[in-house]
């Protein structure tokens, strides 16, 4: 018998029919069993999956054509509502956040949120949905049809597909040797917020550049980053107010998911990964932001809670999920309940009671992120009237001139405040209006 497994059962309460608290999270062995992810991809069982919308049909139909001139296999083409739907793998087409199954990809930083150009993403096994997945994205059917044809030209196999990612636009990235320095003078450095700001800026910087690149001198670069974070992790959180990264931390697994795939993440760098993650996650739930939030789940009572209870959350299951999916660690299904109770209590508030204009619309952006990130916002979401309510609030607090009021600490002239939701909301449900606002 496998006694880890049995004691996750336990600390899980499967047996006892709701999750519950381990009472620690083991740390990782240097040599623990990772759950790596296919490093192949068999294409021929796949499914066409098309964007929303009058013309997504047609769309899938010409990627279809194409697929089936160069491989000769007639892919079928199906409309699913969830990444975990049927089985196989997926071949989604699109630009960007057309239906679930890609809001979720994009949520979780797999493919852009919005298509800039023609965009090739090949993934063998997507995070903890256990199959495989195919991306060709475009602002454009032909931009669509352009990353259907590299695919083809790429991979004469469709057996034997492997990671690929690309984006067809201009960007310029930091050297991936300045991004290590300036992470290794940085903690050598007495500077403020150090764990943040390399989570926010230095390692995200990493990921976006290999993530448009391909070029895996920006993982190992992130390697680096990691083995510096991860070992002086305890000691800097002095230099952080002694406050672990809720705010910042929640992509940090997101950025794992595509950087497994390149070939040079080695088993130090998972354990070094699974342990940070550990590490932040006993952190967090130890913190003043997650403790009310475990009342809450322990009573089961649902209640609105204010911006730094629903980062944390956010935190904690996008954690949870990524330790449940790529590691044998034990609890996930408790902290990924608490997290989840979380946002079922902020899902009927869609506007924050805060004192400033920009505040107002954080904790549903937390929430509609969360939903996105998880597979949970479908269509009916979106038509909600909490939602639709977020949104016509959002649109009316600009006047005829194009700004809003200012207040509390808000900007009073640029007033980015309802900006953003704005866009975010285009992005979801591709509302016209809200993109000509």
């Amino acid at each position: 018998m496998d006694l880890r497994k049995l004691w996750t059962l336990l600390l899980t309460g499967v047996l006892m029919g709701t999750p519950l608290p381990p009472a620690k999270i083991i740390p990782f062995a240097r040599d623990f069993q990772a759950v790596l992810p296919a490093e192949t991809l068999d294409l021929r069982d796949a499914v066409i999956v098309p964007p929303a919308g009058d013309a997504g049909m047609e769309i899938a139909r010409k990627v279809q054509k194409i697929l089936q001139d160069a491989w000769k296999i007639a892919f079928d083409i199906q409309e699913i509502s969830s990444a975990r739907e049927g089985s196989g793998a997926l071949i989604l087409c699109g630009s960007g956040m057309d239906n679930n199954p890609m809001r979720e990809l994009a949520a979780n930083l797999q493919i852009l949120r919005t298509a800039q150009g023609s965009e090739l993403r090949v993934f063998p096994q997507m995070m903890d949905w256990n199959r495989g997945v195919v991306y060709c994205g475009g602002r454009t059917e032909s931009e669509i049809l352009q990353a259907a044809a590299k695919l083809v030209k790429l991979f004469p196999d469709p057996g034997k597909l492997t990671y690929h990612g690309s984006e067809d636009r201009q960007q310029t990235f930091p050297a991936p040797e300045e991004l290590e320095k300036t992470v290794r003078d940085f903690f050598a450095s007495r500077n403020a917020r150090k764990i943040n700001l390399t989570l926010d800026k230095h390692m995200k910087d990493a990921f976006f550049a290999f993530r448009a690149t391909g070029n895996r001198e920006y993982v190992k670069a992130f390697c680096t980053m990691l083995q510096i974070l991860e070992s002086q992790y305890q000691e800097s959180l002095q230099y952080s107010n002694h406050a672990p990264p809720t705010f910042e931390f929640h992509q940090f697994p997101q950025y794992l998911y595509t950087l497994e795939h390149a070939g040079v993440f080695t088993q130090e760098d998972r354990f070094r990964a699974a342990e940070l993650c550990r590490k932040v996650l006993e952190g967090t739930m130890g913190y003043w932001e997650m403790k009310t939030s475990i009342e809450l789940y322990r009573t089961e009572t649902l209640q609105y809670q204010t911006n730094h209870y629903c980062f944390a959350a956010r935190t904690v299951g996008n954690i949870a999920r990524y330790l449940a999916c790529r590691t044998d660690a034990a609890g996930m299904d408790y902290f990924r309940a608490v997290a989840a109770h979380v946002f079922e209590g902020v899902r009927p508030y869609p506007l924050s009671p805060e004192d400033a204009a920009g505040y107002q619309y954080l904790v549903y952006r937390i929430f509609t992120d969360y939903m996105l990130s998880t597979g949970k916002a479908e269509e009916g979401l979106f038509r909600s009237e909490a939602f639709q309510y977020f949104s016509d609030y959002a649109k009316m607090s600009f006047n005829h001139l194009g700004y809003t009021a200012g207040y509390g600490d808000a900007n009073l002239l640029g007033m980015r405040g309802a900006f953003v939701p704005l866009f975010e909301v285009y992005e979801m449900t591709r509302d016209p209006e809200a993109l000509a606002i």
